[in-house]
C-alpha cells in the first residue's frame, strides 16, 4: 500500500515524521490516498483472502487432493509389528 505512511511502531521519530508528512499533504493528495486505500481494503477483504487461499491450496498442493491420497490400508503401518 504505497498510499499509507509506513513506520516502525517502535520509533517515536518515524511516527513523528509520518504524522508531520501527513499533516502537510494537500487536501487533494489526502483524498487521492484515502480513495486508493479504501478501494484496496474493499477489494481485499476476508472473503477474497479465503477464496484466494482455497484456490491456491487446490491448485498448488496436489497431494491433498482425494484422488492422490493412498487407499486405506495400502500404507497402514499400524498393523505391522514393531521389532
Amino acid at each position: 500500500m504505497n498510499e499509507a505512511f509506513i513506520v516502525n511502531p517502535y520509533s517515536i521519530e518515524d511516527i513523528a515524521d509520518a504524522i508531520n508528512s501527513a499533516i502537510r499533504l494537500s487536501p487533494e493528495e489526502k483524498n487521492v490516498r484515502m480513495k486508493r486505500m479504501r478501494e484496496k481494503v474493499a477489494s481485499n477483504n476476508a472473503f477474497h483472502w479465503a477464496s484466494d487461499l482455497i484456490r491456491t491450496l487446490v491448485n498448488e498442493v496436489p497431494s491433498t487432493r482425494p484422488e492422490n491420497l493412498p487407499l486405506q490400508g495400502s500404507h497402514d503401518r499400524s498393523k505391522q509389528s514393531l521389532r
